[in-house]
């Protein structure tokens, strides 16, 4: 079974982790600090004797006189130096007699006028022979008393008090950021249980924001993905319903022929006409399909040619195309081409956008009204305005146009005013030219649809 680590204790680990570094390096970085302070303390020597020694008959040095000297300046008085040994308080109070290393070998003193008593084994003393300057046949004794016991102890000490600081720190530490930790992840808490209660019957539900952190803009993008998500599904529920709509009406001519022709026998024209409605129906149907075909495709799924494009070209065909629908409701198309441009794209599709925008324009534009195309260019895009005389269309209802199955008369039936797909679909094939559609409109005057494309030598 695999081992699944919270991220509470992944951040509690990794802080006491970080904690247990700083201090042991700061622990280490403050004993050395100590050391090197003790070590410079005892640079200066404890007590400093300045000792006149004489020669004896048997060859044994003894003190004559003893002079206590500052201890800081005792280098000062070893610049004749010539002779030096070293003896711990244990050593000296074995014998009075004591050895002292020089240049020439050794010699003995008699330390008889020197209170060892007093010299313990936590003192550790140097005997230092020179030779004077003023006088080099004269040779006096510094006696060098340094106490051992004090640094030894204050390290022991010292790292007494880190081994228990360590732990009490790395203890408290662990409480705090557990407190810390808990507190901080909270709000991620009640982020899931919101995100657990959301389904689709409830998507309007969301996060409550209480702060401007991580966490808060977190919720904050999760509010809008699940805005978006109540959106897509709101949609997602009303084109299913206005899908089902639009193909209930034929299949119900369809199914309502067939059994009417059934019933009992009929004459040749009645089956004609039943046959016409019904192939007529059925011819709805399958444009409702692939247009919804179409829509419900991804972009990558969608096969496109793209070569260039000229629109100058495309527009006279499509012109020439319409002409007897305009004329059918004695409309009158009017091109107006300024230039000549090029775009890249797939000049199928391109002709379905504007042949949608053109039928939308003359069902629309009553008798005896104007469509105007024309064509220029705005900066890097190839400007395609469809302007009618029609009814126009109200402002409020502009934002929904592109939507499918909309449309803004709801008093004219659907054979009439089509499946409302015609303008989802132009806005889609826009969009994959990486172009859009603007829209301009007044009640009473017409409108305007204006199809922004990318010309081919665009930067």
């Amino acid at each position: 079974m695999k081992f699944v680590m919270s991220i509470r204790v992944k951040l509690i680990l990794w802080y006491l982790v970080l904690i247990t570094l700083l201090l042991v390096f700061l622990g280490t970085f403050a004993y050395l600090l100590l050391l090197q302070g003790l070590n410079q303390k005892i640079t200066y020597p404890s007590s400093v004797q300045l000792a006149q020694i004489e020669k004896t008959t048997n060859g044994i040095f003894t003190i004559s006189s003893i002079t206590d000297i500052n201890p800081q300046s005792w280098v000062s008085q070893a610049d004749g130096l010539v002779g030096v040994s070293n003896y711990s308080g244990d050593q000296l109070s074995e014998s009075e007699i004591v050895t002292v290393n020089t240049q020439q070998g050794e010699i003995s003193i008699d330390m008889n006028p020197v209170n060892l008593t007093e010299m313990t084994s936590n003192r550790e003393i140097w005997l230092c022979i020179y030779t004077s300057q003023d006088n080099p046949d004269v040779q006096q004794l510094l006696i060098i008393t340094q106490e051992t016991s004090g640094t030894e102890s204050s390290l022991a000490l010292f790292r007494r008090v880190l081994l228990i600081t360590i732990p009490c720190t790395l203890f408290i530490s662990g409480a705090i950021s557990l407190f810390l930790v808990t507190k901080a992840l909270r709000p991620v808490q009640a982020i899931n249980k919101v995100a657990q209660e959301i389904q689709e019957k409830n998507l309007s539900k969301r996060i409550k924001v209480k702060t401007n952190d991580e966490i808060g803009k977190l919720a904050q993008t999760l509010n809008h993905m699940f805005e978006r998500l109540e959106e897509a599904f709101i949609r997602e529920k009303q084109f299913t319903s206005d899908a089902s709509h639009e193909l209930r009406a034929p299949l119900a001519t369809i199914q309502g022929e067939s059994t009417l022709v059934l019933k009992k026998e009929r004459k040749r024209d009645e089956y004609q006409k039943s046959l016409e409605i019904i192939a007529r129906e059925s011819e709805r149907m399958a444009l409702i399909l692939k247009r919804l075909m179409f829509l419900a495709r991804d972009d990558s799924e969608i096969q496109l040619v793209f070569e260039n494009v000229n629109l100058g070209e495309l527009i006279n065909e499509l012109a020439s195309d319409t002409e007897v629908l305009a004329t059918q409701k004695n409309i009158k198309l009017k091109l107006v081409l300024k230039e000549n441009l090029d775009i890249k794209g797939d000049k199928i599709t391109l002709r379905e956008l504007f042949f949608n925008l053109l039928d939308n324009a003359i069902r629309y534009t009553p008798s005896g009204g104007t469509i105007t195309i024309s064509l220029n260019h705005i900066d890097r895009y190839a400007s395609i305005s469809i302007k009618d005389s029609g009814i126009g269309i109200p402002i409020e209802e502009q934002p929904h146009l592109f939507k499918r199955f909309y449309r803004v008369d709801k008093s004219r039936s659907r054979s009439d005013g089509g499946a409302g797909l015609g303008l989802s679909i132009s806005q889609r094939i826009a969009e994959i030219h990486n172009g859009r559609i603007e829209i301009e409109s007044k009640i009473g005057e017409g409108s305007t649809f204006r199809v922004l494309l990318p010309l081919t030598n665009a930067n």
